[in-house]
Parts: C-alpha cells; sequence; structure tokens
C-alpha cells in the first residue's frame, strides 16, 4: 500500500492544506506589522532556499520546515525587541 489517496487528492489535499494557512494568517497579518514581516521574511528564506544550490538539495518538506523556524526566530526576536523598546 504505497499511498491512500490517488495523485488528483494529494494535490487538491495540499492546496486545501495552503489555503487553511492562508486562511489562519491573513486576519492578523492585516493588523500587525510584526506578523507581516515574519510572513514575508520566511517566504525571502524559501525562495532563497529554492534558488541556492547547496540548500537547494534537500527535500521540499524539510526546506519547509527550516524556514518556517527560520521565520520563528525572526518573529521572537521582532517580539521581543517590541516589548523592550515598549518598556523602555
Amino acid at each position: 500500500m504505497d499511498t491512500f489517496l490517488n495523485p488528483d487528492m494529494q494535490h487538491a489535499a495540499a492546496i486545501a492544506l495552503y489555503c487553511m494557512f492562508i486562511a489562519l494568517v491573513l486576519p492578523p497579518m492585516k493588523h500587525h506589522k510584526n506578523i507581516r514581516h515574519v510572513v514575508f521574511a520566511t517566504m525571502l528564506i524559501r525562495l532563497t532556499m529554492l534558488l541556492l544550490p547547496v540548500v537547494n538539495q534537500l527535500s521540499s518538506g524539510y526546506a519547509i520546515i527550516l524556514s518556517a523556524c527560520i521565520g520563528a526566530f525572526y518573529g521572537a526576536y521582532l517580539e521581543h525587541k517590541t516589548s523592550t523598546e515598549v518598556n523602555a
């Protein structure tokens, strides 16, 4: 048993997954500047990973996870920076 779903259903599920992600991120992204920065930085990181020959050897799943983790660290840095400026 190689796969449970046929290829057409796998592609449809992948599109649905991206749509759910966009539906989760888009509403808060309208109101919070830091979230916009993190989303765009993560997209740029992923694009850079696609273009760099060394990192391009990673599978797409690992590359997405790695870019999401880097984006999360960037978001934590932005949040810390913002909270430090408010408290200062």
